[in-house]
Order: structure tokens, then C-alpha cells, then sequence
């Protein structure tokens, strides 16, 4: 009877230590492809590296981050985007549509994560459903109708005295137009 509790006591110690000694050693490396210049890149890049500090994580030490910039010529894009998944990438930060797309058709098992304020995800196909997005692309996207009405939604709930709102869209340098409560009217 002892010698199986000690065996038991023993196995419960050693698989612990197992599992570690299985553990790889190699960072996790992100993709990070931005599609105007390197200085503007550069102050992303620290932005992110200051969200992962917060978060524990100490670069160069427990992540990498593979930057590159396109310098505002779309057709360097899809280079960049197929230079850092060589590079064997745990994720890849797309930032803007054309970015994405590139990613999008780049891979379908590395995850993306997008920030794209131009896109609305579900009617060009990167998500099926907020609910239920479906395949490896997340993150941020401003651009789809529903939005714009919870955002006016949830204003109202917050100051049920509120009487006019108005938010300025820019979508080109050239137009805008007036929201008033989710309902656009051209000014």
C-alpha cells in the first residue's frame, strides 16, 4: 500500500515538471504591417509594445515584433505581408483595408488582427456575423451602419436630457456629413 501512494505522491510531482521540460523556448513573433511610413509605424509599434508591457510581457525578451512599412505604395503591400509570414509569425497586425485583404488572402490559419476604420466586415465578407465571425480575422472595425445607431443609442440612454447630437464623419477630405441620432443628412 505505500509503494503505491508514494508512486502516486511521486507521478503527481513528476508531470508537472515534464510538461514544463516540453515547453518550447522560442518567443511568439507578430507581424505588424503598416501600410504608410516607417516613422509612422515606429510610434504604432511603441504603442503596442506599451499595451504588452502592461500587460507582462517585456520586449525584445518575451515577444517580437516584425515591423513593416509600405511607404504609401499600395503594390509593396502584398510583399510585406508574404515577407512576415516567412518569417513564421504567431499574428499578424494588418492596419487598413488593403492590408487586410493582402493577409486575408494570404493566410486562412495565422490569426489577424485587424484595425481597419473603413471596412464594414460583415458585407465584405472578413466576418459572417459579429456573433459568430468565423475564420482567423479579429479586431477593430468603426465602419458598418449598426454601429453609428448604438453609438447614438447608448448616447441617449446616458443623458436621457440630451436633445441634438451631431457627429462629423470625414470619409474623404472633401465630404462630410451630419449624423443626428443614426439618421445621416447631408449638410
Amino acid at each position: 500500500m505505500r509503494r503505491r501512494e508514494f508512486l502516486r505522491a511521486g507521478s503527481a510531482v513528476a508531470w508537472p515538471l515534464a510538461a514544463r521540460a516540453q515547453q518550447t523556448s522560442e518567443i511568439p513573433r507578430f507581424g505588424f504591417v503598416y501600410q504608410g511610413s516607417q516613422a509612422a509605424m515606429a510610434l504604432r509599434i511603441e504603442a503596442i509594445l506599451s499595451g504588452l508591457r502592461v500587460s507582462g510581457y517585456a520586449a525584445p525578451a518575451q515577444v517580437e515584433i516584425m515591423g513593416r512599412a509600405a511607404e504609401g505604395d499600395p503594390a509593396r503591400i502584398v510583399p510585406l505581408v508574404g515577407e512576415v509570414i516567412a518569417k513564421n509569425v504567431s499574428v499578424i497586425m494588418a492596419s487598413g483595408p488593403l492590408v487586410l485583404n493582402a493577409s486575408r488572402s494570404a493566410t486562412r490559419t495565422i490569426p489577424v488582427v485587424a484595425i481597419d476604420f473603413e471596412t464594414d466586415p460583415i458585407a465584405s465578407g472578413v466576418a459572417a456575423t459579429l456573433a459568430r465571425p468565423g475564420g482567423n480575422i479579429t479586431g477593430v472595425f468603426l465602419d458598418f451602419p449598426d454601429f453609428t445607431a448604438k453609438w447614438m443609442e447608448m448616447l441617449v440612454e446616458s443623458n436621457p436630457k440630451l436633445s441634438r447630437a451631431a457627429v462629423l464623419l470625414i470619409p474623404t477630405l472633401d465630404s462630410c456629413n451630419w449624423i443626428r441620432f443614426g439618421k445621416p443628412q447631408e449638410r
